[in-house]
């Protein structure tokens, strides 16, 4: 996903999509963080896609402009397997 032109004023909504392998954890399967441009929204992206998560597996980290907007595929486990094969 390329930014826009410009930039949105209400700033940029991550939404993560977890899949939890521990049976025993209680975690929500999405979990949501805003930031206020899209440059900051894709670092952080990149940051927590990279990271560790003890018990969980980030399935997918969708974007959307505030909180109305269309939600848009930025990073997933399927594409990340397509790419690397």
């Amino acid at each position: 996903m390329t930014p826009p032109a410009t930039e949105p004023a209400r700033g940029w909504t991550l939404r993560y999509t977890w899949e939890i392998a521990d049976p025993e954890m209680v975690h929500p399967k999405h979990t949501y963080e805003t930031k206020p441009s899209w440059g900051l929204a894709d670092r952080v992206a990149q940051e927590t896609w990279e990271a560790t998560h003890r018990g969980l597996t980030l399935i997918s980290i969708d974007l959307r402009q505030g909180s109305d907007g269309a939600w848009q595929p930025h990073r997933t486990r399927q594409a990340a397997a397509e790419t690397a094969s």
